[in-house]
Order: C-alpha cells, then sequence, then structure tokens
C-alpha cells in the first residue's frame, strides 16, 4: 500500500516539478522582457500550474502544498507587477512619478522572482531527499 502510494506521491512531485521549472523558466523571459506576449504565456503557464496543485493537493505533503500556494500568490502578485510594468512603458510619458513607480514595480517583482527560485531550489532537494530515502 505504501508503494502505491509513494509511486502516486513520485508521479505527482515529478508532474509538479515539470511545471514549476516551466514557471521558472517563464518568470526569467519575462524578466528580460516584458511584454504582452510574455505576459500571456507566463499567465497560461501559472494558471495550468495552479490548476495542477490543487488537483494533485491530496498526494502533496502539506507542508509543500502550504508553500507551494504562497510561492502561487507571489507569481500572481508577480504577473500584476508585470501588467503594470508594461502599462507604464507602453504609456511613453516620462515623469520623474512614473519612473519611480517603474522602480517600485521592478524591486517588487524581482522579489517575487527570488521568492520561485529559492522555493524551485529548496522543493528540488526536499524531492531528492524523499526519493533517496526511499531507497
Amino acid at each position: 500500500m505504501f508503494s502505491l502510494y509513494f509511486e502516486g506521491q513520485f508521479k505527482i512531485y515529478n508532474d509538479l516539478w515539470v511545471s514549476l521549472v516551466e514557471l521558472q523558466n517563464w518568470v526569467d523571459i519575462l524578466w528580460s522582457e516584458a511584454n504582452p506576449r510574455n505576459l500571456r504565456m507566463f499567465i497560461s503557464v501559472l494558471k495550468k500550474a495552479k490548476r495542477q496543485i490543487r488537483n494533485s493537493a491530496l498526494l502533496i505533503e502539506t507542508n509543500h502544498y502550504n508553500e507551494i500556494m504562497l510561492v502561487i500568490d507571489s507569481l500572481e502578485n508577480y504577473q500584476v507587477g508585470k501588467e503594470g510594468l508594461i502599462n507604464y512603458v507602453n504609456n511613453i510619458e516620462n515623469s520623474s512619478e512614473q519612473e519611480m513607480n517603474i522602480r517600485k514595480i521592478i524591486e517588487q517583482n524581482s522579489e517575487s522572482r527570488i521568492k520561485i527560485n529559492i522555493f524551485v531550489d529548496r522543493i528540488f532537494k526536499s524531492m531528492r531527499d524523499k526519493i533517496r530515502s526511499t531507497n
């Protein structure tokens, strides 16, 4: 019974890992070039990952699930920040207030980007440790 549970959990975590890496890649792409196309792709990948996480919640360890949902919140904030940044940049008025707002958005996006990178590294180590402990 434990073996079946572990196999199911392993598949869930593997699928989750693929989604997290894809999200991390789109965070980096959007960081490099904030444009409407990249934003749409990021939003699509984020929605897919969120749906997958919720569908798999039963087999995801509670602490991992809670952390993942915090990261998803950060990513949704990242999305909002990038939307704001794209809107500011497309609205070509260069007031000092607008430049201050752009810097603030970039700073917030940087914090969200750091959070996902730290989380992905931590979940990777945790998953590896779990796999090793069952061998």
